[in-house]
């Protein structure tokens, strides 16, 4: 409807302002979920270590089978959490790169090709040649 509204119907400068704006927005949510999938990736480490410190403690009172039956669950345990740690920064990095592709197109009804971050920097569509 503002389309019809304008006076130069090849002016698409709001379309790509809002189209960086909000791409600035992904990216900057990109950032966040990256550095968590990082920070993730260690709490299967961080969770071996404090469970085989803390084997050390256990009573000398105990059986040895008992003993090694739970050094092994303190060993397997790290190796099963680790899947499901990045599940969901996976999912969510999945997510955003899939917004970002559907954002980074032509705000022009009749182009509709895809565009590069210097193409909506330029508010310029290198295919149709709309811009700003």
């Amino acid at each position: 409807m503002r389309r019809l509204l304008k006076e130069d119907p090849d002016d698409y400068s709001e379309e790509f302002q809002e189209i960086l704006d909000r791409w600035e927005a992904l990216t900057a949510l990109k950032t966040k979920a990256e550095h968590r999938a990082n920070v993730a990736t260690f709490i299967p480490l961080i969770v071996s270590l404090i469970l085989v410190v803390a084997t050390f403690f256990l009573p000398d009172s105990m059986p040895a089978n008992h003993r090694i039956n739970l050094m092994r669950g303190a060993m397997m345990l790290p190796a099963l959490l680790a899947p499901v740690v990045g599940l969901a920064s996976r999912r969510r990095l999945k997510s955003i790169n899939q917004e970002l592709k559907e954002l980074m197109v032509c705000p022009n009804p009749d182009c509709g090709m895809p565009l590069s971050e210097a193409n909506v920097r330029r508010g310029l569509c290198t295919y149709c040649k709309k811009h700003i």
